[in-house]
């Protein structure tokens, strides 16, 4: 395990981005890999390494209506100075970490081309998962 932990801070994010998704295949999902996750999350270099991070990071809590992480993520989704790609990865987590059904997620009408980031977000949603009078970047 340490050996990965090492490599997702390695210098390439090819490497980084892959890393995540070995490490999350061969240990599961310990405290120090979602803290990772998290820290990649918000502070990567790359944006496809904070996409791959947030995926991987709502799918540990999947169906678990976690009220912390739904605010971490709806936090994300909220943040206009994020690259929409990462924002609309953390709205799909939303739908994840809350258990909605998949058919109707943001991620089978982006599919089928019907969706729209922001347009279509469901923003009472988002906000009602995000605390009042927290800063939203």
């Amino acid at each position: 395990m340490r050996v990965s932990v090492v490599v997702l801070d390695d210098a390439d994010w090819d490497v980084r981005a892959l890393a995540l998704v070995v490490f999350r295949e061969r240990w599961g999902h310990p405290e120090s890999y979602l803290e990772k996750c998290r820290e990649l999350a918000l502070s990567d270099s790359n944006t496809h390494v904070r996409g791959v991070a947030i995926t991987q990071f709502a799918a540990h809590y999947a169906g678990t209506h976690d009220a912390t992480v739904s605010a971490f993520l709806a936090r994300i989704v909220l943040a206009s100075d994020r690259p929409q790609g990462e924002r609309f990865v953390a709205y799909c987590g939303l739908f994840q970490v809350n258990g909605l059904p998949v058919e109707v997620g943001p991620i089978v009408k982006f599919a089928h081309g019907t969706f729209r980031f922001p347009e279509d977000v469901d923003w009472d949603f988002v906000n009602s998962l995000y605390p009042s009078g927290q800063p939203r970047s």
